[in-house]
């Protein structure tokens, strides 16, 4: 955008081509970029506590912040930032999303990296797509709540799914709260 280029010469004497062709200017780019991003989500929640001081706040992430760290250069998103301004962190554990041929392997890797994070398994919620967006079809209750007892057997507490078609009942709730539910987990609550 015009304002993206402005700011990149304002910020770095250098247009946009220039930050990526060089290194280390882009990841100086990468990092105003999702510094502006966080500075103004902490301005739109301060304006909000006013009225309502209890709020919470999430960043939704894609999974490649988790896996592959070198990703904030083309996402502008870092999840050791997020962790630090953001109650919680809403990852995309989407393996029809990321086009993984193992979704198993991709969520056992996505929890290992997260589970690596001194304090995240408070403050990172797994976010799992109910939809598979290639074709529109529905991912079974039954394989969602697989991959969430899967997770939760692997450290993982926060668990949520989208979207939600709470009036077809798409996923079934009862088989996801099922999945959901720590009572079989007893022994690897921390």
């Amino acid at each position: 955008s015009p304002a993206g280029r402005d700011a990149a010469r304002a910020l770095l004497g250098k247009s946009l081509a220039e930050i990526r062709d060089e290194p280390a200017a882009l990841q100086r780019w990468a990092a105003h970029k999702s510094r502006t991003v966080t500075e103004f989500t902490a301005d739109l929640a301060a304006t909000v506590r006013r009225w309502n001081p209890e709020l919470k706040t999430a960043r939704n992430l894609f999974a490649d912040t988790a896996l592959r760290p070198e990703s904030q250069l083309w996402l502008a998103q870092s999840l050791d930032a997020a962790m630090a301004n953001y109650d919680y962190v809403a990852i995309m554990a989407m393996p029809y999303l990321e086009n993984r041929a193992d979704g198993d392997g991709f969520l056992r890797d996505l929890a290992a990296a997260v589970t690596a994070i001194p304090g995240a398994h408070r403050q990172v919620i797994f976010e799992l797509q109910t939809v598979d967006w290639r074709d529109g079809t529905a991912i079974e209750a039954t394989e969602l709540q697989a991959q969430m007892r899967m997770l939760q057997s692997l450290g993982i507490r926060h668990l949520a799914w989208y979207p939600d078609d709470f009036i077809a009942n798409k996923p079934d709730l009862e088989t996801l709260r099922q999945g959901a539910s720590l009572a079989d987990y007893t022994h690897r609550r921390r």
